[in-house]
């Protein structure tokens, strides 16, 4: 509870024209001063000093000339002895409500778990929290071996430890007797560090009257551990023993009911889960038959179905399709010179450049091999693609991707060409790409970084 304030106590409605009437009446002066001497109420008086104290604890003091100003002191007195109980009052129901607030939301949190092992981690979590812990430990009793078989203990680095906890928790269980330890000697330290359990808390853990177990809250300081603490532990104790004999419960009668109809009921659900994973490896089999698994952009497989697909739209409505073959310049250099996963980096933001650089939804790029790229844009004719291929050799130079070896300059660069047709009937849009890849050679031909552009035109029979 926080310390009681003189300046606060001296707030209090009443209080100063009360003492100004009393010290009126008395004839008297006065002055209250602080313990570090300083004048909080009142006006100088030099006279006798009155303590203003609540529990043998000095505030300040009144000082006046008048001896009956003792009277004075003594109302003060009285007034911090009403504030530090109504203090305490307000600071009790706090804690109460606190406590409750923690119990109840404690209780409905092990209640919803499924299994031992999460009615142990709420455990460690909740009290580790509440009580400012550096470890939780549950050790429960063996009926067979006539041990206490620990189910938490903090950590891993608390196992190598446990044993010199053990007595501790064993003279609980003996003499079913809740303790506070503030001062464990010899102290249990922990594995590679100066850290030790100084305090601990525990209280044996109970189910009708019959001890399951024992709960232990341990801190590496010596916090001194209160009578509160250990009533809240108590609280929760039930709870705790309950919980874990429900899932304790709830695990053996799993084991004890796999008959044949369960059984049964098991193996349909694991060939539904089996049914899921194959549907899940399927889904991933063809995600990976569709894209190319360094760039993340779709692959050559994918490419051509796509290139067949926008080929039969545009024929259809009878409009222009273009294709963009882009090829990296000088690549080979590159792996040379910064070898293959920096190569593999180039190609993924070249890809990434290429990607951002199309506009329509329609527009489609996917990895050819090696370094080149290829680029379907439907309902496009040669000038649009001409837009598309100097937007992209632009927006590769302003990513300036460093290529030391390259005789172009300092900068990776692309050099890309572009074929148009008007797809007619009888006739493959494997033309288009043969046209494209020609104007590529020429665009490499030119020196490189350059764009070349052609247009199929097909001999109507």
């Amino acid at each position: 509870m926080p310390p009681l304030k003189l300046r606060k106590v001296l707030l209090k409605p009443g209080l100063v024209p009360l003492l100004d009437q009393l010290a009126a009446d008395l004839g008297c002066q006065w002055g209250i001063y602080d313990r570090s001497q300083t004048l909080v109420m009142g006006g100088p008086a030099p006279g006798e000093r009155y303590p203003i104290s609540v529990d043998n604890e000095v505030l300040g003091y009144l000082q006046s000339p008048a001896p009956s100003a003792e009277g004075l002191a003594q109302l003060l007195n009285y007034a911090c002895q009403e504030e530090l109980a109504q203090k305490r009052l307000a600071w009790e129901t706090l804690q109460r409500y606190e406590e409750v607030n923690f119990l109840s939301d404690f209780a409905g949190k092990i209640a919803a778990c499924a299994n031992l092992e999460e009615v142990v981690k709420i455990i460690d979590q909740e009290l580790q929290q509440s009580f400012s812990a550096t470890a939780t430990f549950i050790l429960l009793s063996n009926a067979h071996s006539q041990t206490l078989d620990p189910i938490s203990f903090g950590n891993g680095a608390w196992r190598a430890h446990l044993d010199q906890l053990r007595p501790l928790f064993e003279r609980v269980i003996s003499a079913d007797q809740a303790e506070i330890l503030n001062n464990i000697s010899p102290p249990a330290p922990i594995l590679g560090e100066q850290k030790q359990i100084a305090s601990l808390i525990c209280a044996p853990l109970k189910i009708q009257n019959q001890t399951i177990g024992v709960l232990g809250i341990g801190h590496h300081q010596p916090i001194q551990y209160s009578s509160e603490d250990l009533n809240i532990l108590l609280t929760c104790a039930p709870q705790i023993a309950a919980a874990i004999q429900t899932a304790q419960y709830y695990e053996t009668l799993k084991e004890y009911s796999l008959t044949l109809e369960h059984r049964v009921t098991e193996r349909t659900l694991e060939l539904e889960l089996a049914k899921k994973e194959l549907e899940l490896a399927n889904q991933e089999l063809e995600r990976l038959a569709i894209y190319d698994e360094l760039t993340g952009i779709p692959n050559r497989r994918y490419f051509n179905q796509y290139l067949s697909q926008e080929w039969r739209h545009c024929l259809r409505e009878q409009s222009s399709l273009s294709l963009i073959v882009c090829d990296v310049d000088y690549f080979k250099l590159y792996n040379d010179c910064y070898g293959h996963p920096a190569g593999d980096q180039g190609l993924r933001q070249v890809a990434q450049v290429i990607s951002q650089s199309l506009r329509r939804s329609t527009d489609f790029v996917a990895r050819y091999g090696g370094e080149e790229f290829v680029i379907v844009l439907p309902y496009t004719q040669r000038e649009g693609a001409y837009q598309v291929a100097l937007r992209i050799q632009e927006n590769i130079a302003l990513e300036k991707i460093v290529h030391g070896d390259s005789p172009l300059g300092p900068y990776l660069t692309v050099s890309l060409g572009i074929a148009s047709a008007l797809p007619v009937r009888h006739h493959s849009p494997q033309a288009l790409l043969k046209l494209a890849d020609q104007a590529l050679y020429e665009a490499k031909a030119a020196g490189r970084n350059q764009i070349a552009s052609k247009v199929l035109s097909f001999r109507l029979v």
